[in-house]
């Protein structure tokens, strides 16, 4: 439901994505909306260690991107990933759980590979 009273304080940022695409373009975001963003892992002690790090934030009063899941994710992501993902997909509009459309926030297969897009089949 929504309300205006109420608002997003802080944000656990999914650790598997941003293996791939790195975790810097949310210091923009965070700075903007002043809330903390955690990159975390799904693990529950993952999962607990950015939990934590949100509360000591807004306890704190930071707006700064943490990275809880140091093991995997990194500032810059994975470029070798980042750039197959260039070659073989193209940026399309997407479905978000939470968020509705969001215009060009999903990837798709490219043409010349279409005949491995299961969506297709």
């Amino acid at each position: 439901m929504l309300s205006p009273t109420n608002r997003v304080e802080g944000f656990l940022a999914a650790g598997h994505v941003c293996t791939v695409t790195g975790y810097s373009d949310y210091d923009a975001f965070a700075e903007r909306f002043r809330v903390p963003v955690i990159v975390t892992g799904f693990e529950p002690i993952d999962l607990l260690h950015g939990i934590l790090e949100a509360v000591r934030c807004l306890e704190a009063g930071e707006a700064s991107v943490i990275n809880c899941y140091a093991r995997s994710a990194r500032r810059v992501g994975n470029l070798d990933a980042q750039n197959l993902l260039s070659r073989v997909c193209g940026v399309n509009d997407s479905l978000s759980r939470g968020f509705g459309l969001i215009p060009g926030g999903g990837l798709r297969l490219r043409k010349e590979y279409s005949s491995f897009d299961a969506g297709l089949r």
